[in-house]
């Protein structure tokens, strides 16, 4: 009976010893804080900013001028801290029929006069043009002028208009070709007699363009360092080159030049007095 009761005695012993009792072991912590995700930056500049920038404005050119003024251009700068592909696309081109000098009738005409006294000018300064109607009972009618009197602003035409002229009319006074219904209503032919040539100075090297270096853009979305090559505006328009340039790093830069001909090739007059217009996007791709 004794032993019987030693030995519950000592195994309750060591069963308060696992319940209540404690461990002793060693140990060592340390820590990991302050663990940042920084994104970088991918930013595109032209010629030193964000903003948009017309790289040819130019007016009165005529059959045979080449790059007067010298071409367009600008600088693209990667000032981001990320690598990455230069993506360029050119817009819808824009061609806007000349529609002359416009204005306003502010003076009851008749069938063969319209008086705009805000026109100015001098005595006979239209003589030879055609003035149009383009509103009123007239609209669309046009006729040469055949005496202009400065100092009532009174038009007078040769052919005389279904109606008299009334004020409020509105007009356009064109020379001969500057008006023509050629390509459609309000269309102009410019851009497809000026051809463009586009393309990146790779090395720095100037404005003139260099094969097996500079890269050139063409049409059908493709690019290359061949022979210089000239295409239509009407074929550059919408277009899209993508990774014409890769790998342009943290503070590379590349020169964009657009070189433009209007070549002398026989009968434009339907070009004379349009305009033509034409957009570029310039895009930074991540790699």
């Amino acid at each position: 009976m004794k032993k019987i009761l030693g030995l519950t005695v000592a195994a309750l012993l060591v069963m308060g010893l696992v319940g209540g009792g404690t461990w002793a072991y060693f140990t060592d912590v340390e820590t990991s804080s302050n663990n940042i995700l920084s994104a970088g930056t991918l930013d595109l500049n032209i010629d030193g900013d964000n903003v948009n920038v017309n790289m040819l404005t130019l007016s009165n050119i005529e059959p045979g001028d080449k790059n007067v003024g010298g071409p367009g251009t600008c600088e693209l700068k990667n000032i981001g801290s990320i690598t990455g592909d230069l993506k360029i696309a050119t817009g819808a081109l824009t061609e806007t029929e000349s529609t002359g000098t416009t204005g306003t009738a502010d003076g009851a005409g008749s069938t063969t006069t319209l008086i705009d006294s805000t026109l100015g000018g001098s005595d006979d300064d239209w003589v030879g043009y055609t003035l149009r109607c383009t509103s009123g009972t007239n609209d669309g009618e046009a006729y040469i002028v055949t005496d202009y009197v400065a100092a009532s602003g009174t038009l007078t035409v040769g052919t005389a208009f279904t109606a008299a002229t009334a004020s409020l009319d509105t007009y356009a006074l064109h020379t001969e070709y500057e008006y023509d219904a050629d390509g459609g209503a309000g269309v102009g032919e410019l851009g497809g007699y000026v051809t463009l040539s586009i393309w990146l100075d790779t090395n720095a090297s100037g404005s003139a363009y260099e094969s097996g270096t500079d890269v050139q853009l063409l049409t059908g979305n493709t690019f290359n360092s061949a022979a210089q090559v000239f295409d239509s505006m009407s074929d550059l328009a919408s277009q899209t080159w993508t990774d014409c340039i890769t790998g342009l790093a943290q503070d590379d830069d590349v020169d964009l030049y657009v070189e433009w001909d209007f070549a002398d090739v026989g009968d434009q007059n339907d070009a004379q007095g349009d305009s033509a217009s034409i957009g570029f996007t310039f895009t930074l791709e991540q790699q």
